[in-house]
């Protein structure tokens, strides 16, 4: 059972800036003096969310530059930031080239049945080949992903995936035999589908895209 998901843990950090905005609005605190102190556990948040999803990589290295941040701000830690941001992105650096080392093309191609991507402040590009594509979710936070599923077959009874772009963006290509139905919520965003239709594909099985930009933007093409 999965405890947290990408749009939950976005779910809760909107939440919670928006009880803020509410106890600010109230004189109950001032908000702006909050995020002032505590805005690098945000990173430290994403980057347990992560590592939770046994992204080991990125999720060290958001921890590693949230905790650093976090203990400036409570000046845990003497001195300009830089002294301590710059040893920390060579560490980061050391960490990404280590995990670069088993290739990219490995990770290119994919074949999930079903779709559960979490891209924050960096980028997702992937291949998927499922022979029997299910769906699932994608968030991305400050981040882009992009989705190549032209050569993946849907699952006889349909697909149904979840989108999320908050502060990014997100591209899925999808094949010209697919009916395809995009709903969408753009908040200051954009939500497209252009994709180009086979006219007997109204007779396939659908894929159910559910789209939310908030500041960002969701498209659809073939």
């Amino acid at each position: 059972m999965r405890l947290m998901t990408g749009r939950n843990v976005l779910g809760l950090l909107l939440i919670l800036l928006g009880l803020g905005f509410l106890l600010d609005q109230v004189d109950v605190l001032n908000l702006g003096d909050v995020l002032g102190t505590w805005w690098p556990l945000i990173l430290v948040a994403a980057g347990v969310a992560q590592l939770y999803r046994r992204a080991w990589v990125e999720g060290a290295i958001l921890v590693l530059f949230g905790g650093v941040l976090q203990a400036w701000r409570l000046e845990l830690l003497p001195g300009d930031v830089w002294h301590y941001l710059w040893p920390t992105a060579i560490i980061a650096i050391g960490l990404w080239l280590l995990s670069s080392t088993r290739g990219r093309n490995a990770a290119w191609v994919q074949s999930k049945d079903r779709l559960d991507e979490f891209a924050v402040l960096g980028s997702i590009e992937n291949r998927n080949e499922s022979v029997r594509f299910e769906g699932g979710r994608i968030t991305a936070l400050l981040a882009s992903v992009e989705i190549d599923l032209t050569r993946a077959k849907l699952a006889t009874e349909g697909a149904r995936l979840e989108v999320s772009a908050v502060l990014g963006s997100i591209t899925l290509r999808v094949p010209q035999t697919w009916n395809v139905a995009v709903t969408g919520t753009p908040l200051l965003g954009s939500v497209e589908n252009k994709a180009r239709r086979d006219p007997q594909a109204a007779d396939h099985p659908a894929l159910q895209i559910e789209a939310t930009a908030t500041l960002g933007s969701v498209e659809v093409r073939d």
